[in-house]
């Protein structure tokens, strides 16, 4: 659409130009002939007229360049676009003043100058045209004709006046008509017609320059991408039809342009799908927005939505972030789509609406089923985990109700890991600090979808707490010592023992291995685990065979709904 739209434009500054060009013949001409008459006919006079000459097609020339090449259409004109009309109009009013006014034909150059301002700028820049033009005219007439001649070619003039102001106005609105027809042809390119946001297209651009400006330029920190889906829209369309479908499509655009203060971009990005562009600012921040946003679609009173699931219509929501979770425009799509189908894939699961109504074990089931879709690794971690909390929970001699809830808290204690962007989840190298800044939400995340299902609330702050530190550097609230709860002591321990085990530990990731392990858990004792659990674990650790850690009744656990 630029491309045609520059096309047109530089169709219509040929003509601007040719205009210039032909106002600036006349002028040269008339010039050329006065000087003529003035000197006498000698080689002089010969030298002086090829000078003109040479002289006015070298400025027609340079005008039909300046013009052609840099078209300036309906825009406010500059300082130099009024000099270069003045420059006009006094040159043709000298021009009149120094021949016959009463039979010049350069009159009519003010024409030209006229049309160039009407149809360059606008109606209103012609009018001034004409206006200094006509006064023009009567200055000549009055200053340069005898008493009784004067009024005779007034009259004449009046004539001529009245051509210039009309001219202004039919060239004013043919230029206004053309510029109608371009802000048209532009909305119409570049917006959806149904919702008045931006379309796809202009979401892409703008993402991949809003990329491009933070990788050269670095004029941004970050860009984020929020993608929403209308969940079972289709559903929608086939209960009520197209005309109310788009109705609903509608309302849901203003709800999100009303709910997405200070995003650089809303746009419709498909048929039930929207998309939102930020920048220079926290995943966070885009979560609180994008929350609000769902918050007020599902409390929008639309037609028909009671049948709907769980009686809402509300959306899936898929973020990314550059460079977070990927480099490219289509890496971050990519990731924002991936969280939406796992949005999906959960909702069709569990009924959020009915989850609190379900057994505890069953809903931890699909969530962890969830997370060994996109990290086997954090899945078999887990397994791992959840058997030496339960080892060290058994050797504390602690009733059986206190083991149950810290082995449920190690089965979820990574389950806000779902949250997480696929590449940082999958990342196997040092996290960069935005990304550990992100990693590090998945405590809270964790612990607000255990919270969400009433017969789990209780294990919430094992959940929340397990990455908390003996000496009070851990997050996410930085507590420390016996103020962390000893469920979460215990899992924090078992969870660092097994990333020793694995090669995982950030500190000392040479730290492989059982005998490897043990030194580092000896090290760390005070500062990241309880130095008593870290005494009592390593000693039951001793006695105990690695390789049979995993139980069959390892999750043969229950929680009273």
């Amino acid at each position: 659409m630029n491309n045609t739209k520059d096309a047109q434009k530089a169709k219509l500054s040929i003509i601007i130009a040719l205009m210039k060009v032909m106002c600036t013949v006349f002028i040269g001409i008339a010039v050329t002939s006065i000087l003529s008459n003035i000197i006498a006919l000698d080689i002089r006079c010969v030298q002086v007229r090829i000078m003109l000459v040479l002289g006015t097609m070298a400025i027609s020339w340079w005008q039909w360049l300046s013009t052609n090449n840099q078209p300036r259409l309906w825009e406010q004109p500059r300082l130099a676009d009024c000099a270069e009309s003045l420059f006009y109009i006094v040159a043709v009013t000298w021009i009149l003043c120094a021949s016959q006014p009463e039979t010049s034909i350069f009159k009519l150059t003010y024409i030209f100058i006229i049309m160039v301002n009407a149809f360059r700028f606008d109606m209103k820049y012609g009018f001034m045209s004409a206006g200094v033009s006509s006064a023009s005219v009567i200055f000549c007439d009055v200053a340069k004709l005898e008493q009784l001649r004067r009024f005779a070619y007034l009259e004449q003039d009046m004539l001529l006046i009245v051509s210039f102001f009309v001219l202004a106005f039919i060239m004013g609105y043919i230029s206004m008509s053309q510029k109608q027809d371009f802000d048209n042809m532009a909305r119409m390119a570049t917006t959806d017609e149904l919702t008045g946001l931006y379309n796809n297209r202009i979401f892409h651009e703008s993402l991949l320059r809003y990329i491009e400006e933070t990788n050269d330029n670095k004029r941004y920190e970050n860009v984020w991408v929020a993608l929403l889906d209308i969940a079972e829209f289709r559903r929608y369309n086939e209960l009520y039809g197209y005309t109310m479908g788009n109705a609903v499509l509608t309302q849901v655009g203003v709800i999100i342009s009303e709910g997405a203060r200070g995003a650089q971009l809303v746009s419709r990005y498909g048929d039930d799908k929207f998309g939102l562009i930020f920048t220079d600012c926290s995943l966070r921040h885009v979560k609180d927005i994008v929350s609000r946003i769902k918050r007020n679609i599902e409390n929008y009173p639309f037609y028909g939505k009671d049948n709907m699931p769980g009686g809402v219509i509300s959306v899936y929501a898929g973020i990314a972030g550059y460079p977070m979770n990927g480099l490219t425009k289509e890496e971050m799509i990519k990731s924002a789509v991936d969280d939406i189908n796992f949005a999906k894939l959960i909702y069709n699961n569990i009924d959020p609406i009915h989850m609190v109504h379900m057994e505890g074990m069953s809903v931890m089931q699909v969530f962890i089923n969830m997370l060994n879709s996109r990290d086997h690794f954090t899945y078999e971690h887990t397994q791992r985990v959840i058997a030496y909390a339960d080892m060290l929970a058994r050797a504390l001699n602690m009733h059986q109700r206190f083991i149950d809830d810290v082995k449920f808290g190690a089965y979820l204690h990574d389950i806000g890991k779902i949250d997480l962007p696929t590449p940082i989840l999958v990342k196997t190298q040092p996290l960069s600090v935005v990304e550990d800044d992100i990693f590090k939400n998945h405590v809270i995340w964790g612990a607000d979808i255990v919270g969400s299902v009433e017969s789990l609330a209780h294990i919430v702050p094992i959940i929340r707490h397990h990455h908390e530190r003996w000496d009070g550097l851990g997050y996410p609230d930085g507590l420390q010592g016996t103020d962390i709860p000893l469920e979460a002591r215990i899992v924090a321990l078992a969870n660092g023992f097994d990333m020793m085990l694995m090669g995982r530990w950030p500190d000392e990731p040479d730290c492989r291995g059982v005998a490897g392990a043990v030194q580092c858990l000896m090290r760390n004792a005070g500062t990241y685990f309880d130095p008593d659990l870290v005494d009592i674990f390593i000693k039951t650790i001793r006695s105990y065979n690695l390789q049979h850690l995993f139980p069959n009744d390892a999750f043969s656990v229950t929680i009273d709904a």
